[in-house]
């Protein structure tokens, strides 16, 4: 039978090819098979003590071998390829904010960016935890090896809606108060995603008169631009029948300002039920 040709020995048949190997120019073997045993007892020493995730969670920090279970670590940074490619991040501890949209035996789904019906995440619920259509909900978990996003909770509570929508958010603290004619309006803080500017505030009443406030009376700028206000189903993004001696809060919400910038101003206006009662426009110019 003839020989096959070995590539890389220009022309010269496996026989020959494997009795050079490992020889030196005198034509003694080299210790090739033994550096080898030593090299494999060094790997067996190092990752023989340790079980199947410890050894992916080291071998998952170099992306060139990243395969197995909990080979890639999802991350804030890395959530947009989750939603394209989740099964490279199996195994992967996550905790993620939403909202409840669907409820079934042992599982139900949510939608991460519940506004826009987008980011929709599968949620195994081995442990049942009580979860309703419309809740908002934090869940932790262990994400699954489907080709859809999947996760497999660990813990599951109810939050907050603005916890859902800032989750991630850069905030600023500010409590900047402003009273005019016994109405005190309270800037209490700002915060910053990549899609929304959320602004929360505080009305105090303490005039003779009701009042009403709706998220287009605030006017938002910065740098010369203004930026146009947005509604989202479940926020208190308007303050009305506002009595004498009651207090309210509500959060208005806005395109996101540049992540560049450095500050914002803003114009509230209120308008009273008693029209012999006038209040002048609340301004703020707020640095980040």
């Amino acid at each position: 039978m003839a020989q096959l040709e070995n590539p890389f020995y220009g022309g010269r048949d496996n026989k020959e090819w494997s009795d050079d190997y490992g020889r030196g120019s005198d034509g003694r073997r080299k210790g090739g098979c033994c550096s080898c045993l030593i090299a494999l007892i060094i790997i067996v020493v190092i990752f023989g003590g340790m079980g199947f995730k410890e050894y992916y969670s080291i071998v998952g920090k170099f992306k060139d071998f990243a395969i197995g279970q909990g080979a890639q670590k999802l991350t804030l940074k890395r959530d947009s390829e989750f939603w394209k490619n989740p099964a490279i991040f199996a195994g992967s501890k996550y905790t993620f904010k939403g909202k409840v949209m669907t409820v079934a035996d042992g599982t139900f789904t949510m939608y991460i960016d519940f506004k826009n019906y987008k980011k929709q995440l599968t949620v195994q619920n081995p442990e049942g935890f009580a979860v309703n259509y419309g809740d908002f909900v934090e869940v932790t978990g262990e994400i699954v090896n489907e080709s859809y996003p999947t996760v497999s909770a660990r813990e599951i509570k109810k939050i907050d809606i603005l916890d859902a929508l800032t989750s991630g958010a850069k905030k600023t603290q500010l409590d900047q108060k402003i009273t005019e004619n016994g109405l005190t309006i309270t800037v209490e803080k700002i915060a910053r995603t990549d899609e929304y500017t959320f602004i929360y505030l505080t009305f105090e009443n303490q005039s003779t008169t009701q009042l009403t406030f709706y998220a287009s009376d605030l006017d938002v700028s910065s740098a010369g631009k203004k930026y146009t206000n947005d509604y989202i189903t479940d926020l208190p993004y308007s303050i009305e029948d506002l009595k004498p001696g009651e207090t309210k809060s509500a959060v208005m919400v806005y395109k996101a300002l540049p992540k560049k910038a450095v500050g914002v101003d803003l114009i509230a206006r209120v308008f009273p039920d008693d029209p012999d009662v006038n209040f002048p426009e609340f301004k703020w110019s707020i640095e980040f």
